[in-house]
């Protein structure tokens, strides 16, 4: 796989939420000697990825809920923008109890119920499909605020 097809994947698999154990995922030609323990490397040379167990000390492979062909495929299908609509569904099928609720900075998961898991999704799909192609990606400077005195220069 070639950097620029994984940042393609990573971008949908960052959406939704696959796996649900990092927060990043980083591409890497090898095992990297300072790893984040929150992110997940794509390790080129042995094409998988692995996230490093902070606790045991140790590299572990990542547990992903879709393989990186079928999201090529429903890029190749979709497109960027609309993989990830049509990839949910099949989320949804697959559902077991798991965790719902994420949150970056302590690394904490809350376990739900399949309905509320089902529920998550869905409720995701109309997100995605409400803001399918509305963001062009640009930024513009409205103005430069004051805070506590301090002029915040961007």
């Amino acid at each position: 796989m070639t950097e620029a097809r994984f940042n393609q994947i990573r971008k949908i698999r960052m959406i939704l939420r696959d796996p649900s154990s990092v927060i990043d995922l980083v591409w890497s030609e090898s095992l990297p000697d300072d790893p984040d323990t929150q992110v997940g490397y794509f390790i080129a040379d042995m094409g998988n990825y692995q996230r490093f167990n902070e606790y045991k000390e140790e590299w572990e492979r990542l547990k992903l809920k879709l393989s990186d062909a079928f999201i090529i495929e429903k890029i190749n299908e979709r497109g960027e923008r609309l993989a990830p609509i049509a990839i949910i569904d099949f989320l949804i099928m697959g559902l077991q109890s798991g965790a719902i609720s994420f949150s970056a900075g302590a690394q904490s998961v809350s376990k739900s119920s399949l309905r509320d898991l089902i529920d998550f999704y869905k409720e995701q799909k109309k997100i995605l499909e409400d803001q399918a192609g509305l963001n062009t990606g640009r930024t513009i400077r409205t103005r430069e605020p004051v805070i506590g005195g301090v002029m915040e220069c961007w």
